[in-house]
This record gives structure tokens, C-alpha cells and sequence, in this order.
């Protein structure tokens, strides 16, 4: 029976560490997958949230140069006359451009006569050989040049309130409509690389030189340096290609990102978008795109490193549920297989007695026994045989109410030499001196402990009686107490239970307070018993608040040793 029941916890033992092996062997490889998969979803992510930030970008930039472009187209042109002509001209070009304007606002109605700018200052858009007009470098304004007139132009100031305050705010609120515009920082340059506007109150600087998109942000037809010197027909022809390049940037947006390596994502290793790079157009102003965690690189590796901990934290939960799973099914069954071998040796058990008791029974009442002497040495075999099954039910129940939760006891002041003597003196009554020999070496002057007698009596009867069930003819057992010295706050006493016994195998040393287990050793000795005694014992011991333990040698012998508190807090129920 012993070795069919080996070989069942072996196959058990087999199948579960095949099946944890598998979990430990598929979860890095599933855990490597992940890793390359959430890589590849992160590079997928930062070139579409890249995409779409160029994206509204470009349609902000190309919303705001349309606006500009319409107005300038609409206003600028060399006026003639005496200055209130002039004047005239240039309020009734702006009444007619507000007319048909989307923002009417860009410009101030403070038109008034100032010097020629100078080529440092402003750029010049010429229409044939005539100057149309002279943008600003700063973007504060345009001015109209007066044919005839080589010192004075007119002004026409932008309103950079309105500007800045009301209308790219709303510009980048419309077109970073579909993401967050709160989560990026925006500056706006002028041509002299000057901020014209921030939504932040960082240093602009610094978001300039480390940011995510740089696009241009106002584009107009490409100008020529004040009076520079150019032939007629590449003036010409350079005036052709950019009236050429605006109406295809005007019409055609989409093909304009789609090719226009203008709009390449702006980063610390490329340079950033250059005039030669637009397509013959000038870049009077620049739009910085930075992301307030630091870049979108960074937002992609926190969300990347936040998706691993999340997928990790998952497949480590899934293994260790597969494990705990494994574990528990385990565990069952090897208690399964420990309540088999219980009901199997407490059949046994039952049977013995049980036959002992009708043969005795049927021969007292066929008058087989007639002898008196005879007569009482039945008696007294049925008297022991009766014992031993109430000790084998009275186990059975205890284990039954501890582990339902429903065993009580009911502490007070129990003098523990008392207890080891009346334990004493039951065995005693119940097996000859001559065939044991104890020898008990107990103080008297012990201080009491706060526990519960009855309980305290089974648990040391429960060692005593393994102390003379795995002992050879000779039996011999020790009984010792001491006070220790205070540990802290609390001071224990001592019992000490030592047996010249067969002793206890190292790898089952461990066990012996399991519920059920039997050794190697007793299964092959027949020695009977259900595996319940000393997993008893345990819980009695910690429901006093004490502690055992054992040391044990192979034919030599086993020493039980019970440490119990002086002062325990009552416990009503364990």
C-alpha cells in the first residue's frame, strides 16, 4: 500500500512541476512578444502623432498666410498723388479688403507717413520694376511705397493685440481641435527669429531649440533684397515661380504636406526647415510645436513603459494565478490522498478492535470463558479496545471542529506539573509499569499558565503516547521542565519529552505536524494510527500561545519540546 501510494505523490509532484515549468518556460516568451509588439505600436504611435501634429500645423500655417497673403494682395501696390491722395487710396484698399476679410482686425486703422525702411528692417515685394509693398521683418506692419517718393512710405501697423491675444489662439484651438492643444507649447517667430507669440510662460528659447515640429508658419511670395541688383528676366521668371508656387499652396494643402520637405518634423539632430527648402517661398515666420512632458518622444516611451507595466503586471498575475492554481490542485489533492489514507487506517483501526471486541463478546456469551481469571483478562481487553476507538473518534472530531473553525476552549489558571502528572498517572492506569519506564523530572514550583487542562492533557498524551507506540521492548521516556528566562515581555515554560524510540527520517521530520501524514517508518511497522495526533497537539500548543518542536535521530531516539507563556490574553475561540 505504501509504495502504490509513493507513486501517486510521485506522479502527482511529476505533473505539477511539468505544469509550472511550462507556465515559467511560455511566460518570458510571451513577455518577449509583448515587449516587441508594444516596440512596434510605440514607432507606429509617434509617426501618427507626429503626422497629425504637422498636420495641424500646416493647416493653422496655411489658414493664417491665406489671411495675410488676401490682405496684402489686397492692399499693397505703389500709390501716386499728394499725400491726402495717397492716404485715400490706402484707407479706401483697406475699407474694400475688410469688405470681404474673414478677420478685419488684422490691421489698425492708424495709417500714417513714415521714412523708407531700410533692406535690415523689412523685405520688398515687387510687382514688374515697382515695389508693392515692404513687409515688416518684425511683423508690426506694411508699408505702401508713393511713386516719386524715395524717403517716405505709408504705414500700415497690424494689430498685435488682436493678433496675438485673439486670433491665433483661436486658429491654434481650431486646428489642434483633434488632440489636446493644453499638452503642447507654441511659439511663433517673426523673420528676425524673435518670438511674435508664446502660449507659455517658459523661456522660449528653449522650446525652440529642442522642439518637436518646426513648420513655416507665414508664407508669401518670395521677395528681393531692396534695391538689389537682378536682371530683368530672372526677376522675371523668380516672380513667376513664386505667383506659381502661392497658387499651388493656396489650392493644394494636402499635396503640399504629402511633399514639401518644408514641413519635415523639426529635432535636435536635423536642421531645421530652411527658405531654399520651400519651393521658392519665403519663410517670414517659423511655428515651434513642444510637447509639455519634454518631447514626443518622451510621451511615447512613458506610455510604452506604462503599456509594459501594465502587460507585465498582467502576465505575471495570469502566471501567478496559473501557479497558485497549480499549487492549490496540488494541495488538494495531496489532502485528498491524506483522507484516503486516513479513512483507509481508520478502517483498519476499527476493524481490529471491532473484531477483537464481537470474539470476545461471542465467546463470554456462548460460555467459552468460564475461568475468572480468564474472565477478567477479557474484560480488560475490551476495556482497552473501547478506549481506543474513544481516543480514535475523540481525534477525528477534534480535527473535524478545528478545522471548521468551531473548537473552544476555555482558558484559566492551569499548574502545569499538576497536568503532567495526572497525564502521567492516566498511562499508567492504562499500561503496566513494568512495561514502560518514565522518568519524570518536573518542577513544582512553576508559575501557572493561563491555557485550558483538558486541552493541555490530550496534547501531552498525544506525545507521550507516540513515545511508547514507536519505541522497541525497552520503552524509556523523559519528562523535564523548566522556567526560561524572560524573552522580552514574556517568559516561558519548558517541556521537554524525550524517547528512546526508533527515531524519525530526515525528510519526514518536517511533516509529522501535517494532518494525516504518517511516516516512513510507522507505515512500515503496521504501527496504527490515523496522522492526527500531533497536528492536535500543533494547534492546542499556538492556541495557548506557545510553541513545539522536534529533534529526532534514526534509532536512537526523539526529543518533543512545548514552550508556553506564563501570561496569555484570554482566547475564546482558535
Amino acid at each position: 500500500m505504501y509504495i502504490a501510494l509513493m507513486h501517486t505523490k510521485q506522479r502527482r509532484h511529476s505533473s505539477a512541476f511539468l505544469a509550472t515549468a511550462v507556465i515559467v518556460v511560455i511566460l518570458p516568451f510571451f513577455a518577449y512578444l509583448q515587449y516587441t509588439w508594444l516596440g512596434q505600436l510605440s514607432e507606429q504611435e509617434y509617426q501618427h502623432m507626429q503626422n497629425n501634429l504637422r498636420a495641424a500645423a500646416f493647416h493653422c500655417s496655411v489658414e493664417f498666410s491665406q489671411q495675410i497673403n488676401h490682405m496684402m494682395r489686397s492692399i499693397g501696390g505703389m500709390v501716386e498723388g499728394t499725400d491726402d491722395v495717397a492716404l485715400n487710396e490706402v484707407r479706401t484698399r483697406i475699407l474694400r479688403w475688410k469688405a470681404s476679410a474673414s478677420y478685419s482686425q488684422i490691421i489698425s486703422g492708424n495709417v500714417s507717413f513714415c521714412p523708407l525702411p531700410s533692406p535690415e528692417t523689412s523685405d520688398e515685394l515687387r510687382e514688374g520694376d515697382d515695389v508693392s509693398f515692404f513687409l515688416l521683418k518684425n511683423f508690426s506692419g506694411i508699408l505702401i511705397p508713393i511713386k516719386g517718393n524715395t524717403k517716405r512710405a505709408i504705414l500700415i501697423p497690424f494689430n498685435t493685440a488682436y493678433i496675438t491675444s485673439s486670433l491665433l489662439p483661436e486658429l491654434i484651438h481650431t486646428y489642434f481641435l483633434t488632440t489636446d492643444a493644453s499638452e503642447y507649447e507654441f511659439i511663433i517667430t517673426d523673420n528676425t527669429e524673435t518670438p511674435y507669440f508664446q502660449s507659455t510662460t517658459r523661456n522660449p528659447r528653449s522650446i525652440m531649440a529642442t522642439a518637436d515640429i518646426v513648420v513655416p508658419f507665414i508664407m508669401v511670395p518670395p521677395f528681393r533684397p531692396f534695391l538689389s541688383r537682378v536682371m530683368q528676366q530672372d526677376r522675371r521668371q523668380h516672380l513667376h515661380r513664386a505667383l506659381e508656387d502661392v497658387h499651388i499652396f493656396d489650392q493644394q494643402p494636402h499635396e503640399q504636406q504629402q511633399g514639401d520637405p518644408g514641413f519635415a518634423p523639426h529635432s535636435n539632430n536635423n536642421p531645421r526647415p530652411r527658405e531654399s527648402q520651400s519651393n521658392g517661398r519665403n519663410e517670414h515666420s517659423q511655428m515651434y510645436i513642444k510637447h509639455t512632458q519634454g518631447s514626443l518622444e518622451t510621451v511615447v516611451a512613458n506610455n510604452r513603459m506604462r503599456n509594459l507595466g501594465i502587460s507585465f503586471g498582467i502576465l505575471l498575475l495570469l502566471g501567478a494565478s496559473v501557479i497558485f492554481l497549480v499549487s492549490s490542485a496540488s494541495r488538494a489533492a495531496q489532502l485528498a490522498q491524506q483522507q484516503m489514507e486516513f479513512v483507509a487506517g481508520v478502517s483498519h483501526e476499527l476493524r481490529t478492535p471491532l473484531a477483537v471486541l464481537k470474539s470476545a463478546g461471542e465467546n463470554l456469551a456462548d460460555g467459552v470463558i468460564s475461568e475468572k481469571d480468564r474472565t477478567q483478562k477479557y474484560g480488560e481487553l475490551i476495556k482497552s479496545e473501547v478506549i481506543r476507538l474513544s481516543d480514535m473518534v475523540e481525534k477525528a472530531l477534534t480535527y473535524a471542529n478545528i478545522q471548521s473553525g468551531k473548537q473552544q476552549y476555555e482558558f484559566h489558571s492551569v499548574d502545569i506539573a499538576a497536568v503532567l502528572q495526572k497525564t502521567i498517572d492516566e498511562i499508567n492506569r492504562r499500561i503496566p509499569k513494568d512495561s514502560v519506564t518514565i522518568l519524570p523530572c518536573i518542577e513544582q514550583a512553576l508559575p501557572p499558565v493561563h491555557g485550558n487542562e483538558i486541552a493541555l492533557q490530550s496534547a501531552f498524551e498525544n506525545i507521550l503516547g507516540n513515545a511508547m507506540k514507536y519505541s522497541d521492548a525497552a520503552k524509556w521516556i523523559k519528562i523535564t521542565t523548566r522556567l526560561l528566562p524572560p524573552a522580552g515581555q514574556q517568559t516561558f515554560i519548558e517541556i521537554a519529552v524525550q524517547d528512546h524510540g526508533i527515531g524519525i527520517s530526515p525528510e519526514s521530520l518536517h511533516k509529522i505536524f501535517t494532518p494525516f501524514y504518517r511516516g516512513k517508518n510507522a507505515i512500515e511497522r503496521q504501527e496504527q494510527g490515523s496522522g492526527l495526533g500531533l497536528s492536535i497537539t500543533k494547534h492546542i500548543v499556538e492556541a495557548h500561545g506557545g510553541t513545539i518542536s522536534v529533534t529526532s535521530t534514526l534509532n536512537v531516539g526523539s526529543v518533543f519540546t512545548i514552550l508556553l507563556p506564563i501570561r496569555m490574553k484570554k482566547k475564546e475561540t482558535t
